[in-house]
Parts: structure tokens; sequence; C-alpha cells
């Protein structure tokens, strides 16, 4: 059994099941980023957005890359998730702050990636909510020519109900999206050493926004359009390797509320390239990486366009010797608006024994203000300081045969921390550096493969983050104590899972635990999902694949809430058809 599913890597180790077995074809990419990694997803709600917390940082410190390209949006800082489907990303890399080189806290980079291989697959899936969707992807090789293409479209209403803190039920209104999407990438092999590739992703959302739970009613709407282009130039010899790459995005957002009379358009394009060139002498590797980004945003909040470039240029150097590699990266960053600040970073992994090693890293690193932060009217603001990161981590792995286990000790520390606050002076807020944060924890991830005879297969999981990131400064407006939890931020986020298989049958189940959190307006009570997904393979003939997915979500029908207001789903279901033609 085969059934297409994001492949998620971590800093600890690739969590990956030879069999496959996370039967996800067409979700959020957010439910396999919060299965198998210590990252939380504030997730406001179907219909609503989501976004990324990776270890007490908020949405804007964590980068998002598309085949090498930065698509975050530059104007609000975030990516997102909410938007991506699986069956559009290939893999999903998470890289910590200590060993990535774009994001505060770390960055996701995503992979839309081309296969040598002929094959067509259809996945046709029908859910709770009148969940539809409906996918196609193709796979193709010519000679030197790969390509693969994937055409998918959803639609929900989303019209589950929930229980409100006084007993009462209500139905979800005014929460229905709607997605279609289109990806194609191809790759050349000019020769051996020489290869192009060139991906493009299309895409166009429209969702309502439902109400709060404080609210009588919603009417608002919004409409998000997506154009993402990334060509990617590799060149290779005995001694050395370029890799270069030209990105082009452009983006659109349509925010419509009536009932305040509000309508907010933005748009903005994006200009990305980066070339590294590694030279390899023995063992060891040499490399300098110079990358621009150019950026043009526009909204009726600017008084002008806002024009935006960010160079970043690094030197790094890796050595190996026996049991112990190590690495030293010296850089520097720019942007039009602030002078050179200076980056360093030092890494490496010392071979404790043949199943052990231990890695390490020590760096700092930066965050531009967004262009909403410096030039939104009223409260943009240009003297603002970039966000700036002093990163540690220690961690040990351990890898014997079907055991592949983690742990990694984290500490940051973030100063010029930039947030929205109401001056003492003004009568709307304003952008400012106020806040400094420190963030310290432990990630641990494991896994067991495991085999009781040649049919009966599985593996056993677990993944998780227990950490503190506390204001190590009061403010007042919003309040913050010193000494306080960041709001919406877990101080313990685990999941365990379990995905077997026998003959032709494949279940997989995971169960994660939230701790409480502190919201704006209140706190937020702990809770715990359990979800869980079987898998039959109908037809396996050599060029004919065909698979039934049953997938259950919230099976305990929890009511709880990520975001104050903001209600989440019980239980629901999904049913999915997914047939693979091979040559």
């Amino acid at each position: 059994m085969s059934i297409d599913s994001i492949t998620v890597f971590a800093d600890s180790f690739a969590v990956k099941s030879e069999l496959k077995t996370s039967h996800l074809p067409l979700n959020n990419l957010t439910d396999q980023l919060s299965s198998h990694s210590g990252l939380f997803i504030k997730n406001y709600g179907p219909s609503s957005i989501a976004t990324i917390s990776y270890r007490g940082g908020n949405a804007s410190q964590t980068m998002v890359n598309w085949n090498g390209i930065p698509i975050s949006n530059p104007m609000l800082g975030l990516s997102d998730l909410s938007l991506i489907n699986g069956s559009i990303i290939d893999h999903a890399y998470i890289n910590t702050s200590a060993k990535s080189i774009s994001g505060l806290t770390g960055s996701i980079d995503l992979t839309t990636s081309v296969n040598r291989k002929n094959q067509l697959t259809f996945t046709n899936s029908y859910g709770s909510f009148n969940n539809k969707e409906h996918s196609l992807k193709g796979e193709f090789s010519l000679g030197k020519i790969s390509f693969s293409t994937n055409i998918l479209t959803t639609s929900s209403t989303n019209n589950f109900p929930y229980t409100l803190t006084n007993g009462k039920r209500e139905i979800t209104q005014n929460s229905h999206t709607s997605k279609n999407a289109l990806t194609f990438a191809t790759n050349y092999a000019i020769n051996k050493s020489h290869s192009l590739t060139y991906a493009t992703w299309w895409q166009e959302t429209s969702r309502q926004i439902p109400k709060l739970t404080t609210q009588s009613r919603s009417t608002a709407y919004q409409i998000d359009k997506s154009w993402r282009n990334s060509l990617q130039y590799s060149k290779f010899s005995d001694h050395s390797k370029l890799n270069a790459i030209v990105g082009l995005i452009k983006e659109s957002i349509l925010y419509v509320d009536p009932l305040i009379l509000v309508d907010s358009p933005s748009d903005f394009t994006s200009i990305f390239t980066k070339s590294d060139f590694e030279y390899f002498y023995g063992k060891n590797k040499s490399t300098i990486s110079l990358q621009n980004q150019f950026v043009n945003s526009t909204t009726k909040a600017y008084h002008n366009p806002a024009h935006y470039n960010l160079f970043r240029a690094d030197l790094i150097h890796e050595f190996i010797l026996d049991k112990t590699s190590w690495g030293v990266n010296i850089g520097a960053t720019k942007s039009n608006t602030l002078s050179v600040k200076p980056l360093f970073k030092l890494f490496g992994i010392y071979q404790f024994t043949k199943y052990l090693d231990i890695d390490y890293s020590f760096g700092n690193a930066i965050r531009y203000p967004t262009t909403n932060d410096l030039y939104w009217s009223p409260g943009g603001n240009s003297n603002l300081r970039p966000e700036h990161s002093l990163n540690s981590e220690l961690g040990l792995r351990f890898t014997k045969q079907h055991t592949k286990a983690g742990i990694t000790f984290y500490n940051r520390s973030v100063t010029n921390w930039i947030l929205w606050s109401l001056p003492i002076d003004k009568n709307y807020y304003s952008a400012q550096n106020l806040a400094k944060v420190k963030s310290y924890g432990v990630e641990y991830d494991a896994s067991q493969n495991f085999s009781i005879s040649s049919k009966w297969k599985g593996k056993i999981w677990t993944s998780g983050n227990i950490g503190r990131s506390i204001n190590q400064i009061a403010i007042v407006n919003p309040i913050i104590n010193e000494g306080d939890q960041l709001f919406y931020t877990p101080e313990i986020k685990s999941a365990i899972g379990i995905a077997a298989k026998y003959g032709k049958l494949s279940f997989d189940g995971s169960y994660q635990y939230i701790s409480s959190t502190i919201g704006i307006n209140g706190d937020l009570k702990p809770y715990g999902i359990l979800n869980s997904s079987l898998a039959y393979l109908i037809i396996d003939k050599k060029r004919l694949n065909a698979d039934l997915v049953l997938q259950a979500y919230n099976i305990s029908n929890k009511q709880y809430r990520i975001i104050e207001n903001r209600p989440m789903p019980g239980t629901n279901y999904k049913l999915s058809f997914i047939l693979k033609l091979n040559k």
C-alpha cells in the first residue's frame, strides 16, 4: 500500500514511515506539522487562518519557504498554513533558528518535487460539513525531461455545531470556504552535472469569516490570490557545486466586512534571488551564499506603495574529523531602511558512540519589521529596530536499526520584540519595540518500527515540546506582566501515535495534548484530541492501485478553543477514494 502524504522532516530525525501510513492525502499542512513535530499551530477555526508558533515565537518569526524562495507575506510577516493543502507539498523540513539562515525562531521549508516516473493519481474526498476535495496529480518522464502537475479543488460549508460557555448550542454560520490550486514543476537534466528546475504554484481561495461567539452575526469574507514561481539552476563538479534560484511571487488579499464598512484590498510583488557556491576540499566544505529580496506592497492604509529590499551574505566553513564535524557561519544582512547587522553561528556534531550523536549550535538571528509595521497609517513606525535573538541548543540523537529518538534543550532571548500597543499620547495603536522575551525548554521525539510477521508491520511514535516563553518587561497596553507566559503559547504540547499495516489494511491513530494557555481576554483550558484513519487497498495491480480511506477527527467530540471566542469542530469524518495509474 502506498498512499501519498506529506513527509515531514525535523532536525532531530526524519518523521517518515516506510509504510507511508499517514493517510492524510488532501488535508491542510497544519495536520501533518502539528502531529509530527513540536510545532504549535494557532488555528483560529475552519474558514479562518492558522499560523505557526515554534518554541514560543510568534507567526512572523518563523519563515516559510517553498522550493527555495520565501513565501511568508512581507506585509503581515506570516504565512497562513490553512491555505496550503497536503497534496501540493511533497516534503516539509523543520529547521530551528540555530540551524536555519532564515527566520528568528527557524523556518519551514516546503518542496514540490519532480520524480522520474510515470503516474496518474486521482483523489476524491467527501466529509462532514459538506467537505468536498478533488485532486488530479500527474507525473511523467520523457528522457532528460521530467515534470509533474497537480490540480486541486476543495469546498466546505464548515457548518458545525458547538457549545457556548452557558451551555447553549449554536451552529457556525457564514463559514463557507472554496479553494482552487494548480501546481506545475519540471526538471531538465542538461547533462550529468547540469540541471534546470522550474516550479509554479497558482491558487485562489475564497472564504467567509465566521462570527466570534461574542458576536450576533458576520457577513465578512476574504479572497486570497497567489502566483508563485521558482527557477533553479544547479551545476556539479568533483570539487564544487553551484545552485542559483530566482523567484517571483504576486499575491493579493481582499478583506471585506460590510457591517463595519471595511473594504481592504492589498497586494505585493516579491522578487527573490539566491546563489550558493560550495567548494569541497577533502572532507571539508566552504560555502558562499548571497541572497536578495525586493518587495513592492500596496494597500489603502499606505500613503504610497512601500518598497522593501533585504540583502544577506553568508560565509560558511564546515570541517569533518574522525568523530566530529563542526562549522562556523559568518554573515551580514541589510535592509533599505536599516544599517548592516552582523550574523554568526557555530554548530557541530560529535559521534559519542556508534548509535549516539551529540549536536550543538549557538548563534544570533535578525527579523526586520514588516511593511505594515513600518508604513501602516495610522500606527506604522519607520523608526522600528529589527528584532534580535540569541539562540543556543544542545541535542542528543539515538539511532539503531528500527529505533530513533532525540531530545533537544534550547534557549533563546529576543530583544526589540515588536508589538502593536496603545501609546499614552495617542488614540490609536502603533508598532513599537516593547518586549524582551526569553524562551527555554526541551523538545523530544522518538519512533519504533516493528514487524510481527511479513504481513503485520507498524510504527509507534511520540513527539512534543515542554517550554516556557516569558515576558521580561511589563507592558501597559496590552496588559502583559513581567514573568507571564506569552499569549496563546502552551507550556506543554505532546503527541503520541501508532501506525500499523496488516496485508491490505492499514490503521493510523494519534492523540495530541495541549496544556492551558493565556489569552488576551481570558485563559483557555487544556484539551486532548484523538484522530484516526483506516485504509484498505481495494485494487493492487502492477499498473493500477485503488485505496479507500476513512478518517475520523476529534473522536471524543471535545469542545475546545485554541483562540478564545473561536469554536473548533467536534467529531467529524472524511471518506477518500484514491486511484493510481502506473506505467
